[in-house]
């Protein structure tokens, strides 16, 4: 699916915002924006996103995780999706190629590895209700990751077979 340019410099935007200075409600507005003409995964992965961003006025007081860890992983997250985004304007087979590769490694560590430390803190920390629903919400993202990460490695495989 092609990106329109105003999607591509919107999504950029919020992307970058959500690196260096997290905003939940700049994030769920983005979500909510693109949420009409995204595929099943992606509405599934911004309604995710949407209740982790609900949940995000509510940790310190529950005191499952420290904010500040939560919001390091999920700006975190942003950093392959920002690669992802532009992907399609490149044309150059042989960078296309690489800026795969790099995309891959960087999907790699922050959203499999990355995510990972926490989503195990969580499942060792359901001491209520609230930070039950954390952990199934960040798991959830976690699982999608996974799904998507299975996509990834097809997309390989399907590269080395060709050649």
């Amino acid at each position: 699916m092609q990106l329109s340019n105003f999607k591509i410099i919107s999504s950029i935007i919020v992307y970058l915002i959500t690196i260096f200075n997290y905003n939940p409600y700049i994030l769920t507005l983005y979500c909510l924006f693109d949420i009409y003409q995204a595929r099943l995964d992606i509405i599934i992965h911004h309604i995710i996103i949407i209740i982790i961003n609900i949940m995000y006025f509510y940790i310190d007081k529950y005191k499952c995780i420290e904010k500040q860890i939560i919001v390091s992983a999920l700006t975190k997250l942003e950093i392959s999706s920002l690669l992802l985004i532009v992907k399609d304007k490149i044309k150059n087979k042989i960078l296309k190629f690489y800026y795969f590769i790099i995309f891959t490694i960087l999907f790699i560590y922050f959203r499999i590895f990355g995510l990972l430390p926490i989503v195990l803190h969580l499942y060792n920390h359901q001491i209520n209700l609230y930070c039950k629903l954390l952990f199934y919400d960040i798991l959830s993202l976690y699982i999608l990751n996974l799904y998507w990460f299975i996509l990834i490695i097809q997309k390989i495989r399907n590269i080395f077979i060709k050649k």
